[in-house]
């Protein structure tokens, strides 16, 4: 996963954080028997980082499946030469050289956080103000209906603006590290995923091979 700094401070925070998005994947690997092993979330710093440890994982543990997450940074295209490798045909495109799409993998490898991490958050309302509490103006949060399509510069000035006057914001703004790992914790993960179609190919992507 894209996110955290160096320090075990920030990578055990997004830890907890991923592991309570991922809660209900990891009843359902407890409840496989034994068939399935988590192994968990693998916070890897920026994304060239968390490629790098993506494409290291498939070499050493080939029997695993391993999972890129990252932020999408933009909008996905509505059409592409692959539909089954959209994700990577955007990450190849937009990042460059040394993006390539590994062998043997296609979308069910690779998910992104559409456009930033902050995306999931923002997108349950309820949980975003209680979180926050007094201060927080929930309209100054992205109004569009496909909160896919909404820029990264959109969903953190709005975030951003929408915190200022409340006692967590006031001081240094957002905080990925204390406020997002925080808000992974508390948001309602069927909200989330019905707001964001991307989010919600994660999970069924990751049911289905758990079920299969």
């Amino acid at each position: 996963v894209e996110g955290a700094g160096a320090d075990d401070l920030s990578k055990s925070s997004f830890r907890r954080g991923f592991g309570a998005f991922f809660a209900s994947l990891v009843d359902l690997v407890r409840q496989s028997g034994g068939q399935f092993k988590w192994h968990g979330v693998i916070p890897c710093g920026g994304r060239l980082e968390a490629y790098k440890d993506f494409c290291t994982a498939l070499k050493q543990s080939p029997d695993d499946w391993n999972i890129l997450l990252v932020d999408a940074e933009e909008a996905l295209p509505e059409k592409c030469a692959n539909p089954v490798c959209r994700n990577w045909e955007h990450l190849a495109k937009r990042q460059g050289d040394g993006w390539g799409r590994p062998d043997g993998v296609d979308d069910s490898w690779c998910f992104l956080m559409i456009t930033t991490m902050e995306t999931w958050l923002i997108a349950d309302r309820v949980a975003i103000t209680t979180f926050y509490g007094n201060g927080f103006n929930p309209n100054a949060l992205p109004k569009n209906a496909d909160l896919q399509s909404v820029s990264k510069d959109a969903v953190m000035s709005g975030l951003e603006r929408a915190i200022k006057d409340t006692t967590k914001g006031k001081k240094d703004g957002y905080k990925k590290i204390a406020h997002g790992c925080a808000l992974l914790q508390a948001v309602n993960v069927a909200t989330v995923r019905a707001a964001l179609p991307e989010c919600d190919r994660l999970f069924r992507e990751l049911e289905a091979r758990i079920a299969a």
